[in-house]
């Protein structure tokens, strides 16, 4: 790819509940050698069929010698569907990856959640973190993620939980 310098650049989608904006950075070539940063805006989106409001997040990949490096940092203050509400929640995930085929692809994350209820669950601060290793992905989709999982170790600790009628407290799933 050519070399790209890109400062101070805009992002403006335009949804039917709002609209979403970011500002973007860029420089290098890809995936030799660059930095790519956007950071998400602050934006509240409302619908009939869900709200979702965050303050803001930010993304950032850098690439050294085929090597990109990766993390993001999102802060979700809540999210209303049909099915699914939370309250509260934050993730952040970091990437290392290769560009070789066989250079399997290494994804960390902690989160937490303060509640998240829908049919038949709920949730009282959840926290969560884990790491996960995964070789070439044939396509961008849940099953092409499943497909390319070699490995995943993930930690899920709650302060009350409920599912599918069975209550208790200070749960861990690991």
């Amino acid at each position: 790819l050519p070399a790209i310098d890109v400062r101070d650049g805009r992002i403006l989608i335009a949804t039917s509940a709002g609209d979403i904006s970011a500002s973007i950075t860029a420089s290098g070539q890809f995936p030799q050698n660059g930095q790519a940063s956007i950071v998400l805006e602050p934006a509240s989106l409302d619908e009939p069929q869900g709200y979702v409001r965050w303050s803001g997040g930010v993304a950032e990949l850098t690439a050294r010698g085929g090597q990109l490096e990766g993390r993001v940092n999102v802060t979700l203050e809540a999210l209303r569907t049909d099915n699914v509400n939370l309250t509260n929640a934050e993730l952040v995930a970091s990437l290392e990856a290769g560009i070789a085929d066989d250079t399997p692809a290494q994804l960390v994350w902690d989160g937490e959640v303060a509640e998240a209820s829908g049919k038949g669950f709920a949730l009282v601060a959840l926290q969560t973190g884990g790491h996960a290793r995964l070789g070439s992905l044939a396509e961008l989709s849940v099953d092409g993620v499943r497909d390319a999982l070699m490995e995943a170790d993930v930690q899920l600790d709650a302060g009350k939980v409920r599912w599918a009628g069975y209550a208790g407290e200070a749960a861990r799933l690991e």
